[in-house]
């Protein structure tokens, strides 16, 4: 019985410990997409140098998504980040997994075999 507990406590502190970890964070700020240089086989992932500002407000704009508004989701352990925009005439959604990591900092990840992902590289925008 005493072990059971133990093992309940454990596994409480690590999921208050890791919900805490992004916490609090904000999203917001300027990011760049960082290895993209592969043949393009996902339609909606940038295969070129392109820079995603992401404001407080959730609005968003990149000279590759164009303009836009931005929703944040969690589920259980993890942190997503939806983009809603226009194409042509059609509404378009597209979401990846938000890391929020110690050495890379926050990152979006567009494929995560590849490593391409957008990258903070300034946590103000205006």
């Amino acid at each position: 019985m005493r072990g059971l507990l133990f093992s309940i406590q454990l596994v409480s502190i690590f999921l208050i410990l890791s919900c805490s970890e992004s916490r609090g964070k904000s999203v917001s700020g300027a990011y760049a997409n960082r290895n993209f240089n592969y043949d393009p086989f996902l339609v909606e992932v940038p295969y070129k140098a392109d820079t995603l500002l992401l404001y407080e407000d959730f609005r968003f704009e990149s000279p590759y998504w164009g303009v836009g508004r931005y929703e944040l989701r969690n589920k259980f352990l993890r942190k997503s980040i939806i983009l809603h925009y226009v194409e042509g005439e059609d509404s378009v959604t597209f979401s990846a997994p938000i890391v929020f990591s110690r050495t890379d900092g926050v990152y979006f990840s567009l494929n995560e075999s590849m490593g391409n992902a957008y990258y903070m590289f300034d946590n103000k925008v205006e």
